[in-house]
């Protein structure tokens, strides 16, 4: 989320040395040991997942990490099948310097009906892309129908909310392979201080005596859960929403720095401001900003993902940060234990191997947290969520997300179809 690009490499970067021929389990059992090596015992539990399915990918069918870093089925950590699989993929953003690897991956092997795209609009500006996305895009766009407008993707989640897209086996007997749709969803932009604007601004600074002017991501106060059920009460829902990012800010010195640096360069605000952001906030706190900055996006992302068309493909950049908050979201949704959820999220780590390389030369200038996928992270966003909303229920209300959506989702997801026990 902080990168603008990242290129693909059409050459392997992962090899296992070793100068006599193994057995294929042998070679993953190697491999998954030489990369676990770096971590503690605990770390160890996290990752060791995520490595062992990505060593039988890394040293088998190489080709689908080649166009789709990160690439995994939501449900492929689950211990039971409550869930059900080739439903949802969440990744990287799809891309490869040769057509025919992207068409054969993306359409032909995973048979993708739907791609949420959590970039945006970024995609239409050819200078934030790498070489190999521009040609990705025309390629995908050949095969998917975009749409990107909030207007019109409100009418696309209107239009298909009624019907029961959670029959997984009937719909793919009855869709027509021509209908397939790419939806690109705009995320804010933190790379930058973000601007909070609302209706009641003026109303809700007056206590403080604090301007409207843009405010930006900071240090967070405590807001106890106690606190935030009894004044619910005389709030509609976006004073709820406004007060809690207003709680987000950063000194404003920092804000004003940054724009006296971007008038000098871009490129060195925009690394000095990430670095003092993540400084301040860590990684996990990233992610409680975006589910209360970018609550419109994650709202749309889910209801998206209930009404369209399986299999669905979830991408941002590295398919790390928002879509991890949003796959977050959406498993305890679906009553998925919170072991699980940090399960899937450190595969992450092992997940982007195949370009560390792009990785590392994109990120030389800011915190390793930037690139890491620590389960602290996550763990750290979950409990803050029932800090500041008691449930993650009691947020999802807040944003649109009702019980009836999530019943919808249920029901798709669910191998025994949820039930509402009001």
């Amino acid at each position: 989320m902080f990168l603008p690009r990242i290129p693909y490499s059409s050459k392997p970067i992962i090899r296992i040395e070793n100068s006599e021929e193994v057995p294929f389990e042998k070679g993953v059992e190697l491999f998954v040991e030489g990369q676990l090596e770096k971590y503690n015992l605990e770390e160890r539990n996290w990752y060791s997942h995520g490595y062992n399915y990505y060593a039988n990918i890394i040293l088998g069918k190489r080709i689908l990490l080649d166009v789709i870093p990160n690439i995994r089925d939501i449900s492929q950590f689950l211990e039971d099948e409550s869930i059900r699989r080739h439903v949802l993929y969440r990744g990287a953003r799809p891309g490869s310097i040769e057509p025919d690897k992207i068409k054969h991956v993306v359409r032909d092997t995973l048979g993708i009906k739907t791609i949420i795209d959590l970039r945006g609009k970024l995609i239409f500006e050819d200078s934030y892309l790498a070489k190999d996305e521009i040609l990705s895009r025309s390629v995908i766009w050949k095969y998917y129908t975009p749409t990107f407008e909030n207007e019109s993707i409100d009418n696309y989640i209107e239009e298909r909310k009624d019907l029961e897209h959670y029959k997984i086996e009937n719909d793919r007997e009855q869709v027509s392979n021509d209908v397939k749709t790419l939806i690109l969803l705009n995320s804010i932009d933190y790379r930058e201080p973000i601007k909070l604007e609302n209706e009641k601004s003026k109303e809700l600074s007056s206590d403080d005596n604090q301007s409207i002017s843009p405010f930006c991501l900071n240090c967070m106060r405590r807001y106890k859960g106690m606190e935030f059920e009894s004044s619910r009460k005389h709030l509609n829902v976006e004073e709820i929403i406004f007060r809690k990012r207003k709680e987000a800010m950063i000194p404003r010195i920092i804000s004003y720095n940054y724009h006296l640096f971007k008038l000098i360069s871009p490129k060195l605000a925009e690394k000095w401001y990430v670095n003092k952001y993540l400084e301040l906030r860590t990684m996990g706190g990233v992610y409680y900003d975006i589910a209360i900055f970018d609550s419109k996006t994650i709202c749309r992302a889910l209801k998206v993902i209930t009404v369209s068309i399986p299999p669905i493909l979830l991408h941002g950049n590295l398919g790390k940060d928002r879509v991890g908050v949003v796959i977050a979201i959406l498993l305890s949704i679906l009553g998925v234990g919170e072991e699980f959820i940090i399960r899937d999220y450190c595969a992450s780590e092992s997940g982007l191997l195949s370009i560390t390389e792009a990785i590392e030369a994109e990120m030389e200038h800011f915190p390793d947290s930037a690139k890491d996928s620590n389960p602290e992270y996550i763990r750290y966003f979950l409990s803050k969520m029932k800090e500041e909303f008691g449930n993650m229920d009691a947020y999802l209300d807040l944003i649109g997300f009702d019980a009836s959506w999530r019943y919808k989702l249920c029901n798709k997801f669910k191998i025994v179809p949820y039930t509402n026990s009001n």
